[in-house]
């Protein structure tokens, strides 16, 4: 009788753990997602694994058949905070100079981009614009037009 209880104990605790191993939503459960703060901070936490950039995540997502579309509309926060710190890591003041990014190219989002259109494409997948970009960004975007024309 003394063994049952222990075995009924871990049996209940094993119905608890996600059965898939991925974490993320199986352990934090609809609509408790990471704060945007703290995954602008810390990265996002999901599926047993760091995520510092929207790109790595993104390709995580597709592999298991879902998509950053719908993972911002189920954890809107936690998805903000993931493009924060995206956008934090180069942000106003801090951007790269129109010099470096009509030598080598821009540096964005774990890309190098060497001219506009590709990165209007890249901005709009990550609900951006090219506008909002030269203006919190202009000498990158000047050194990328000028890449561009080179």
């Amino acid at each position: 009788m003394h063994i049952k209880r222990p075995l009924l104990l871990v049996c209940a605790l094993s119905l608890l753990a996600p059965a898939d191993g991925f974490g993320g939503e199986d352990r934090l459960g609809r609509g408790a997602s990471q704060s945007r703060q703290m995954v602008a901070r810390q990265g996002l936490h999901w599926g047993g694994r760091a995520f510092a950039d929207v790109a790595p995540f993104q390709g995580w997502l597709s592999h298991r058949g879902a998509s950053w579309r719908h993972f911002q509309a189920e954890h809107g926060p936690a998805a903000a905070g993931l493009t924060d710190r995206e956008n934090n890591r180069l942000g106003p003041g801090a951007s790269q100079s129109r010099e470096m990014v009509a030598r080598q190219g821009l540096h964005w989002g774990a890309e190098v981009f060497t001219s506009v259109g590709p990165f209007q494409l890249w901005l709009s997948d990550h609900r951006h614009t090219w506008r909002t970009f030269q203006a919190a960004h202009g000498p990158a975007a000047a050194g990328l037009e000028a890449h561009a024309a080179s």
